[in-house]
Protein backbone atom coordinates (compact mmCIF):
# COMPACT_ATOMS: atom_id res chain seq x y z
CA UNK A 1 0.00 0.00 0.00
CA UNK A 2 3.13 2.20 0.40
CA UNK A 3 3.97 1.72 -2.70
CA UNK A 4 0.49 3.41 -4.35
CA UNK A 5 0.17 6.51 -1.96
CA UNK A 6 1.81 8.59 -4.68
CA UNK A 7 -0.77 7.38 -6.76
CA UNK A 8 -3.53 8.53 -4.14
CA UNK A 9 -1.98 12.10 -3.39
CA UNK A 10 -2.48 12.66 -7.12
CA UNK A 11 -5.74 11.48 -7.26
CA UNK A 12 -6.71 13.86 -4.03
CA UNK A 13 -5.30 16.69 -5.89
CA UNK A 14 -6.83 16.15 -8.97
CA UNK A 15 -10.17 15.05 -7.61
CA UNK A 16 -9.59 18.52 -5.30
CA UNK A 17 -9.23 20.40 -7.52
CA UNK A 18 -11.73 19.49 -10.31
CA UNK A 19 -14.19 19.77 -7.09
CA UNK A 20 -12.66 23.45 -6.13
CA UNK A 21 -13.51 24.45 -9.48
CA UNK A 22 -16.37 22.53 -11.30
CA UNK A 23 -18.16 21.60 -8.54
CA UNK A 24 -19.64 24.85 -7.03
CA UNK A 25 -20.79 25.52 -11.53
CA UNK A 26 -22.99 22.82 -11.44
CA UNK A 27 -24.30 23.80 -8.10
CA UNK A 28 -24.91 27.40 -8.80
CA UNK A 29 -26.45 26.19 -12.78
CA UNK A 30 -28.75 23.72 -11.22
CA UNK A 31 -29.78 24.99 -7.88
CA UNK A 32 -29.61 28.66 -7.89
CA UNK A 33 -29.79 29.83 -11.76
CA UNK A 34 -32.38 27.65 -12.73
CA UNK A 35 -34.82 28.64 -9.66
CA UNK A 36 -34.33 32.43 -9.80
CA UNK A 37 -34.96 31.39 -13.94
CA UNK A 38 -32.08 32.74 -14.61
CA UNK A 39 -31.42 30.10 -16.92
CA UNK A 40 -34.54 27.96 -18.86
CA UNK A 41 -35.42 25.23 -17.34
CA UNK A 42 -35.35 23.20 -20.60
CA UNK A 43 -31.85 23.43 -20.15
CA UNK A 44 -32.02 20.37 -17.16
CA UNK A 45 -34.97 18.79 -18.66
CA UNK A 46 -34.59 14.93 -19.33
CA UNK A 47 -34.00 15.10 -23.03
CA UNK A 48 -31.68 17.91 -23.02
CA UNK A 49 -29.55 16.47 -20.55
CA UNK A 50 -29.56 12.96 -22.05
CA UNK A 51 -28.66 14.51 -26.09
CA UNK A 52 -26.03 16.04 -23.50
CA UNK A 53 -24.70 12.90 -21.65
CA UNK A 54 -24.72 10.71 -25.46
CA UNK A 55 -21.46 13.35 -26.49
CA UNK A 56 -18.50 11.54 -25.88
CA UNK A 57 -16.52 14.59 -24.27
CA UNK A 58 -19.43 15.31 -22.24
CA UNK A 59 -19.09 11.54 -20.88
CA UNK A 60 -15.14 11.91 -20.83
CA UNK A 61 -15.71 15.02 -18.26
CA UNK A 62 -18.23 13.33 -15.95
CA UNK A 63 -16.56 10.22 -15.55
CA UNK A 64 -13.18 12.29 -15.03
CA UNK A 65 -15.02 14.35 -12.64
CA UNK A 66 -17.14 11.71 -10.52
CA UNK A 67 -14.40 9.81 -10.42
CA UNK A 68 -11.77 11.95 -9.40
CA UNK A 69 -14.50 13.69 -6.46
CA UNK A 70 -14.47 9.99 -5.19
CA UNK A 71 -10.99 9.49 -4.74
CA UNK A 72 -11.00 12.73 -3.10
CA UNK A 73 -13.68 11.41 -0.64
CA UNK A 74 -11.87 8.46 0.17
CA UNK A 75 -9.06 10.45 0.78
CA UNK A 76 -11.36 12.06 3.34
CA UNK A 77 -12.64 9.26 4.94
CA UNK A 78 -9.33 8.10 5.36
CA UNK A 79 -8.25 10.52 7.25
CA UNK A 80 -11.49 11.24 9.85
CA UNK A 81 -10.20 8.37 12.60
CA UNK A 82 -6.66 10.43 12.72
CA UNK A 83 -8.75 13.66 13.04
CA UNK A 84 -11.16 12.57 14.94
CA UNK A 85 -8.49 10.53 17.66
CA UNK A 86 -10.13 7.40 17.09
CA UNK A 87 -6.90 5.45 17.12
CA UNK A 88 -7.95 3.57 14.04
CA UNK A 89 -4.47 2.17 12.28
CA UNK A 90 -4.40 4.06 8.92
CA UNK A 91 -4.18 0.51 6.75
CA UNK A 92 -7.74 -0.75 6.36
CA UNK A 93 -9.22 2.45 6.83
CA UNK A 94 -7.33 3.47 3.29
CA UNK A 95 -7.58 0.45 1.85
CA UNK A 96 -11.39 -0.10 2.30
CA UNK A 97 -11.92 3.90 1.35
CA UNK A 98 -9.93 3.49 -1.76
CA UNK A 99 -11.75 0.04 -2.52
CA UNK A 100 -15.22 1.95 -2.45
CA UNK A 101 -13.90 5.22 -4.23
CA UNK A 102 -12.69 2.04 -7.00
CA UNK A 103 -15.75 0.11 -7.02
CA UNK A 104 -17.68 3.34 -7.23
CA UNK A 105 -15.48 4.51 -10.33
CA UNK A 106 -15.79 1.43 -12.12
CA UNK A 107 -19.47 1.65 -11.54
CA UNK A 108 -20.12 5.34 -12.52
CA UNK A 109 -18.06 4.78 -15.83
CA UNK A 110 -20.11 1.44 -16.49
CA UNK A 111 -23.40 3.85 -16.05
CA UNK A 112 -21.98 6.70 -18.03
CA UNK A 113 -20.89 4.61 -20.77
CA UNK A 114 -24.27 2.89 -21.01
CA UNK A 115 -26.62 6.20 -21.19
Amino acid sequence: MRRLEPLWWVLFSVGGTLAAFLLPVHIFLNNIAVPLGWVSSDAIAYDTFLSLVQNPLVKLYLIVLLSTTLFLTAHRIQTLPHDFKLGLPKGPTSAVSHLAAAALSILVIVVIIQV
